[in-house]
């Protein structure tokens, strides 16, 4: 079992943790209820940034953001609930790399909505603004500089480009390096278009 992470009651006991070991645990700090049936393992002691990582990670693979928000609201007034709620507002989700995270987390920081591995035609944006008519792209060296990939990212930026769509082009590196200054970016070039677009 992973040391970190998030965990229901039932899948720590389908993991083979006892239930005393589980409460156990939970006094001494290994393990922080956040919900009912919800903990997460040592996520109060880890730094922001592995922290963040470790949330958006969990929100896509051992539970979805709706249940725990349903779990959220089932509970009105229980300790780390607003943790949890400001964790769900900023969390990304949908997203397909580590830069990609990031990014949406900056986009969600900022309050900005940007729709993550969205549809625009045929084809599919990193990050789409449709009122901007804006997509944005993050470009991973190994993946995107392979021929056939390289080929495909033209043939999809012309199908935009001719039916009026503004695609921004974003090295991962950039993005690993300034995820901030990145969204503040975006966020200005999004805001112009909507405005000029009406």
């Amino acid at each position: 079992m992973d040391d970190f992470g998030i965990r229901t009651r039932a899948q720590l006991l389908g993991e083979g943790v006892a239930g005393s070991t589980i409460d156990y645990r939970c006094r001494r700090g290994r393990y922080h209820r956040v919900l009912p049936g919800v903990y997460s393992l040592c996520l109060a002691v880890l730094p922001r940034l592995e922290a963040d990582a470790l949330i958006d990670k969990n929100l896509a693979t051992a539970f979805g953001a709706e249940e725990l928000r349903l779990l959220v609201k089932q509970a009105p007034g229980r300790y780390g609930n607003g943790a949890v709620a400001r964790q769900l507002r900023v969390a990304a989700q949908d997203f397909a790399s580590e830069p990609e995270r990031l990014l949406a987390r900056a986009f969600t920081e900022r309050r900005f909505r940007i729709a993550p591995n969205a549809p625009v035609g045929p084809f599919v944006g990193d990050f789409v603004d449709e009122r901007a008519r804006l997509v944005v792209e993050v470009d991973g060296r190994e993946f995107h500089s392979e021929p056939g990939v390289f080929r495909q990212d033209r043939r999809r930026q012309n199908w935009m480009l001719v039916h009026g769509w503004m695609v921004l082009r974003y090295a991962a590196w950039d993005v690993l390096a300034g995820p901030g200054a990145v969204a503040d970016e975006v966020i200005a070039i999004a805001r112009r278009r909507r405005k000029a677009l009406g």
